[in-house]
């Protein structure tokens, strides 16, 4: 029961904070804001779901997440090269996810990337989504979350439940691969870094390689850019795959970073998704896509 109590209000901010996203996204396509209200609907959806989860949480574990640690050897470059591979693998898997959807008629365009920010300028769409989204995302999902689930299970099932969450947050079903892959890889790097701001600077990178990627195509889009795009971030995928998994490997030899630990697995990761708060915020996920099924 105690356990009960101390995750429901966390969980419930998965909710409140889906909600938020959803109805400021709302907002945005039908009132076409300025980005300066862009901006603060993003630190206000995800202060505000921290606001709710602080209750529940150890606080003393938080600030210990929140507390800068310099990476030993390897460290930054492990950092940068998962965000990158992160990037490239999101927008790998959403063009062709786009492309087997082609028979639908569906247009590939600089909207099918994860992240469009398109129509906005090129300082702007950093300041959002490389500073502000990598900074509030994490402070509340690795930060706030992570102190709470990661006291409760084991590593590998609050792996997969950061992968999940930041899945199901994103609110797109032809996000759901990508925001898996980068939820997992964020959560991984505080697990093994032992602070958020290892997941912070990847997760900023990664949105600096997508917002470089968007602006590309949109620059270049005349010049039929999006016929080498797919193989072009399947190349550089597999190059910072590479490099990630190269410089991880040489790591765990010398001991910088701790070893995986393998927990109960699929048990622990029940005893996580079974919790009143992700219930509903998994619902309301699906209620979103089928509304706008049924409205489109």
């Amino acid at each position: 029961m105690n356990q009960d109590k101390r995750t429901l209000l966390p969980g419930l901010s998965l909710f409140v904070c889906f909600c938020l996203l959803t109805g400021m996204e709302k907002l945005i396509t039908h009132f076409n804001l300025p980005p300066s209200l862009m901006a603060l609907g993003e630190i206000v959806c995800f202060g505000l779901a921290l606001a709710m989860a602080l209750p529940g949480m150890d606080r003393e574990r938080f600030k210990q997440r929140l507390a800068f640690k310099m990476p030993r050897k390897g460290g930054w470059l492990l950092i940068l090269f998962m965000g990158a591979a992160t990037a490239f693998a999101a927008l790998s898997l959403n063009m062709l996810e786009y492309r087997l959807l082609a028979h639908t008629g569906l247009r590939l365009t600089i909207a099918s990337l994860p992240m469009p920010l398109g129509g906005m300028s090129f300082a702007w769409r950093l300041l959002i989504g490389v500073v502000i989204a990598a900074l509030v995302e994490e402070i509340y999902l690795r930060g706030a979350l992570f102190s709470v689930y990661g006291e409760e299970v084991g590593t590998s099932a609050c792996l997969l439940f950061g992968g999940i969450v930041f899945a199901l947050l994103h609110g797109s079903p032809l996000d759901l691969a990508a925001g898996f892959c980068a939820g997992l890889a964020f959560t991984y790097l505080t697990y093994v870094f032992d602070t958020i701001w290892a997941a912070v600077l990847s997760h900023a990178a990664a949105a600096f390689v997508t917002v470089l990627m968007q602006w590309m195509a949109d620059t270049y889009a005349p010049f039929g850019i999006w016929n080498i795009l797919l193989p072009l971030t399947v190349l550089f995928f597999l190059l910072f795959a590479f490099l990630t998994l190269d410089t991880l490997g040489k790591m765990l030899a010398r001991g910088s970073i701790p070893r995986f630990e393998v927990s109960a697995g699929w048990y622990d990761l029940w005893l996580l998704v079974k919790e009143p708060g992700f219930i509903v915020f998994a619902l309301a996920f699906a209620g979103k896509i089928i509304l706008n099924y049924w409205i489109g």
